[in-house]
């Protein structure tokens, strides 16, 4: 029971944000849905995302809060180039910070 009720909180209390990776051809590619705090700034849940997203440990794609959605075995971390999309709006990750496109 306690496992269906932290299901719920999670979803009662988070939204997804999408993370795209870039080629370095102008393609992005969705690797992942990430679940933030919906109550965050959205500098905040993009951080968040992005921390979530960066293999530190382990691999990135293995956090509870990450639903990988990349083909093959594995994938880079995200870094500058890649997008995050949230609450329908598009961040560009920038050496410092993030630019909405």
């Amino acid at each position: 029971m306690n496992e269906i009720m932290d299901r719920l909180l999670r979803h009662y209390m988070n939204q997804d944000v999408a993370v795209f990776h870039c080629d370095g051809e102008g393609n992005r590619d969705i690797v992942a849905y990430v679940s933030v705090n919906k109550n965050l700034s959205t500098t905040k849940k993009l951080e968040e995302a992005f921390v979530k997203t960066n293999t530190v440990n382990s691999a990135w794609w293995k956090n509870e809060e990450v639903t990988s959605m990349f083909s093959g075995s594995s994938c880079r971390s995200t870094s500058v180039g890649d997008v995050v999309m949230v609450d329908e709006k598009k961040f560009e990750c920038e050496p410092v910070g993030w630019k909405e496109i």
